[in-house]
């Protein structure tokens, strides 16, 4: 792909070709509502008794706090794909990186929402710490804003705090259900809540998303360190990613073409994100494997990648995913 002529290089347009095609059956896809199969893991555990919540939008229904966090991290994932579709059709060189993180974000919270071998209880649990991080955010924005902006017209000072005051009360609300979902697990299952006490960074989910996936451990680590400092800017990072040539007798440097390998590793990673996380919901929801929709994108883009003159990481197919948190 040249940044002259802005050609888009044909194994770039196979992958987004094929991603295409992929996310056109994708369940979750484009927002569509999704129902579980009555009979599947979640069919099931949605319809346990629970402890009515504090929340009144919630009311007998509190599963739905797992069911709204998880549609949005899952839908949010599959949104930001579609974005890489578009960017590898556009020429974009950057474009990749910053999508591909965030790509491998939303789904590495939903991998976690939806992991397997939870009790219905631990599942609530850790979707009531994804509102509660959310809230503690928006009020920690809003104190910021008091604190520092002194001019703020009127309308938005009333708006911001109209924000921290609901904020505030959703927080009670899920505090007190946490508090429920958390004593509940000590009286039915003998312990505690274990590793869902703590809300995980987004940092350490792609990792163990990532290490999970390939056969080489800690493959996590240096992928969303790469993802990360492209998404920053680091012009490092950022002329590592082009092939940069000497422009005429002034010897200036000229963007010249894309490196391919590069360039496509931030689509492969999203994409082993979102099988891991799709695998796991689907199989929780009973809708049936996406492991055609997925393969074939990976083994295109493997195929790319491998032509470009690398090999990407191989993806550990042996390895039971759906075991590990």
């Amino acid at each position: 792909m040249s940044s002259q002529s802005n050609l888009v290089h044909p194994a770039v347009r196979d992958v987004a070709s094929s991603l295409q095609a992929a996310l056109a059956e994708m369940p979750f896809a484009n927002g569509s509502e999704v129902a579980p199969s009555p009979d599947s893991r979640w069919g099931t555990d949605r319809s346990r008794t629970l402890p009515a919540s504090a929340d009144p939008v919630f009311g007998d229904e509190l599963f739905k706090v797992v069911e709204s966090n998880g549609f949005f991290r899952v839908a949010a994932g599959l949104d930001y794909v579609r974005g890489l579709e578009s960017v590898l059709r556009s020429g974009s060189l950057y474009s990749t990186h910053p999508l591909g993180r965030v790509a491998l974000e939303a789904f590495s919270f939903g991998a976690w929402l939806w992991a397997p071998g939870l009790v219905i209880e631990q599942r609530i649990i850790r979707g009531l710490l994804e509102a509660r991080n959310a809230y503690t955010q928006e009020i920690n924005h809003c104190k910021r804003l008091r604190r520092d902006s002194k001019a703020m017209p009127v309308a938005m000072t009333t708006r911001v705090e109209q924000i921290h005051a609901a904020s505030k009360q959703k927080l009670i609300y899920v505090n007190a259900d946490l508090v429920a979902m958390r004593r509940l697990v000590a009286d039915r299952h003998g312990g505690t809540s274990g590793p869902e006490q703590e809300y995980p960074s987004a940092g350490k989910l792609v990792e163990t998303t990532l290490d999970n996936a390939f056969a080489s451990r800690d493959a996590g680590i240096a992928t969303y360190g790469t993802l990360s400092s492209i998404t920053h800017s680091n012009p490092l990072h950022l002329s590592n990613l082009l092939t940069v040539e000497l422009d005429g007798q002034d010897a200036r440097p000229r963007l010249a073409t894309i490196n391919v390998f590069d360039y496509l590793s931030p689509v492969y990673y999203a994409v082993v994100g979102m099988k891991h996380c799709l695998n796991r919901v689907t199989d929780c929801w009973g809708l049936g494997p996406i492991d055609d929709l997925v393969v074939p994108v990976l083994e295109r883009l493997r195929t790319a990648m491998t032509d470009s003159g690398k090999e990407p990481l191989d993806i550990d197919l042996d390895e039971q995913w759906e075991t590990r948190t």
